[in-house]
């Protein structure tokens, strides 16, 4: 099992540079150190399941088509969402209206910050989700925000409709992190529940 603690071992540490490079040294904050702490076991959990998942696959290639049949259907709820969304935007346009924002930085995710005035009275904020088209975009920038004008005040920003790049990086991410956790876990949990009075030690 040394493959799976170096495994591991690399992820963890990939992650833990990753974060540092990115964000710098994480404040003395509980919560945040905490998050590190989850991304950096997550990462190390990843890496030693992609270990064993070599393994299995060496062991048992068939594991790879259950893997996609099962990834296939995980994958269902994402490609509906997505054209439920592509249906509904132009009845979406059809009920609101359309005023100019002013991108004021990104958060974490990389999603937009984005003030706006709904009317002449208020000044609202939204964090608008990531499109391929707002890469380009930096703060100061302006952007069209769209606002239904019923509740619940729906709201979308341009390119209105859900956004295709969006969808295939959350369907990458659900594949590469899925294979690795099924073709590297899943063998270990089905032999545990046929004998989980097993001693593995």
């Amino acid at each position: 099992m040394s493959g799976v603690r170096v495994g591991a071992t690399l992820g963890s540490v990939a992650m833990a540079a990753y974060l540092l490079a990115r964000f710098g040294l994480p404040p003395a904050d509980g919560f945040i150190l905490s998050i590190f702490g989850v991304l950096i076991l997550g990462a190390g959990v990843l890496g030693s399941g992609a270990v064993l998942g070599w393994l299995h696959v060496a062991r048992n290639p068939r594991i790879l088509v259950s893997s996609a049949l099962l990834l296939g259907l995980l994958s269902i709820p994402l490609l509906v969402s997505y054209q439920r969304g592509r249906h509904a935007t132009p009845s979406f346009l059809a009920g609101a209206d359309s005023v100019r924002g002013v991108i004021t930085g990104r958060n974490v995710f990389r999603n937009l910050l984005i003030t706006f005035r709904p009317d002449s009275a208020h000044l609202a904020r939204i964090v608008a989700k990531r499109k391929r088209a707002h890469d380009h975009l930096t703060e100061s920038d302006s952007i069209w925000v769209y606002r239904q004008r019923e509740p619940p005040h729906a709201i979308d920003v341009w390119p209105p409709g859900p956004d295709a790049a969006s969808m295939m990086r959350r369907l990458g991410w659900l594949w590469l992190v899925g294979a690795v956790l099924i073709t590297g876990y899943g063998p270990v949990l089905r032999a545990w529940f046929r004998n989980p009075h097993t001693d593995t030690t």
